[in-house]
C-alpha cells in the first residue's frame, strides 16, 4: 500500500509512518512549494540501486530482480536465469 500523507501529519504520527515504512510500505510526504518526499525502506532502495547498477547478465542483477518481485516493486513477468 502506498500512504500520501502531509509535512504536519508526518510530525505527529512520525513513529506510525516510520513503522509502515520497515513494513516495505512507500510513504509520500508533501512538502510546500508543490514539492514531495518518497519514504522507503533501506532494503528496498538497497535492491532499486543493485538492479539500476549491476550488468544486467550479473548474478546481482538476478538477485536484485528477484528481491524487487518479492517486495512487490516490480512485476513477475519475466522469467530470471537460473531460476525455476
Amino acid at each position: 500500500m502506498v500512504l500520501a500523507i502531509t509535512q504536519g501529519d508526518f510530525r505527529s504520527y512520525m513513529k506510525k509512518y516510520l513503522d509502515a515504512v520497515s513494513n516495505n510500505e512507500t510513504v509520500y510526504v508533501a512538502r510546500s512549494h508543490n514539492r514531495t518526499v518518497a519514504l522507503i525502506s533501506q532494503e528496498k532502495l538497497l535492491a532499486m540501486e543493485q538492479y539500476i547498477t549491476a550488468p544486467k547478465d550479473s548474478t546481482e542483477y538476478d538477485a536484485a530482480k528477484v528481491k524487487l518481485v518479492e517486495l512487490g516493486m516490480i512485476p513477475a513477468t519475466t522469467k530470471v536465469k537460473g531460476r525455476k
